[in-house]
């Protein structure tokens, strides 16, 4: 097993959000790869009271992002636009 299987919990400003690694993988070059590549404890990711990474970022927006991730890991080609102006990320 390579790991991309296991779930990770996250709290993005306030918002939970579950996922499996490789999602968090699924473009390798990104900063979520970088930090969840390996076992997250080894980055000094901060963590809440309940042992959630923690994330200092816009969940609305996170929630875009990850499904984007999803997506992409799912090679579903059709559906990878993102909004081309970021403003239109939180709506």
């Amino acid at each position: 097993m390579d790991g991309s299987q296991d779930i990770i919990n996250l709290n993005v400003s306030g918002k939970r959000f579950t996922v499996q690694r490789g999602n968090l993988l699924a473009v390798p070059t990104s900063k979520l790869a970088e930090w969840f590549r390996t076992d997250p404890n080894d980055n000094q990711l901060d963590k809440d009271k309940r042992g959630n990474y923690y994330l200092d970022r816009d969940a609305k927006t996170f929630r875009h992002i990850l499904s984007y991730l999803r997506m992409k890991r799912e090679n579903n080609s059709l559906l990878l636009s993102l909004p081309s102006k970021p403003e239109q990320l939180a709506r």
